[in-house]
């Protein structure tokens, strides 16, 4: 007998992407390949970070931490982008007077 093939659903299920949530059920979690629209806006967001102008940002909030609450992601992506000569690190907010 032939095993029978799993319907559309069940081969989802068992295929798709897995996404990480919060505890809190917040929509799933940004993974995987950086697109070229996430590449030019965190470009962008560190360049004012950096220049203090990133507006209702507190001070002493970590560059690390502020773009992975606005891309929706684990701090751990960030991370894993930026190693090396591009490294974020601890970089902390300082808003411009």
């Amino acid at each position: 007998m032939r095993k029978s093939e799993p319907s559309q659903q069940e081969f989802y299920q068992r295929n798709r992407k897995r996404t990480r949530t919060s505890r809190n059920d917040q929509p799933p979690l940004h993974r995987g390949k950086w697109t070229s629209e996430e590449e030019t806006y965190v470009a962008r967001v560190i360049r004012d970070f950096h220049k203090g102008y990133l507006h209702q940002t507190p001070a002493g909030t970590t560059l690390r931490a502020y773009l992975s609450e606005r891309l929706q992601c684990d701090p751990m992506r960030i991370t894993k982008k930026f190693t090396g000569d591009s490294c974020i690190g601890k970089k902390i907010f300082h808003p411009a007077i």
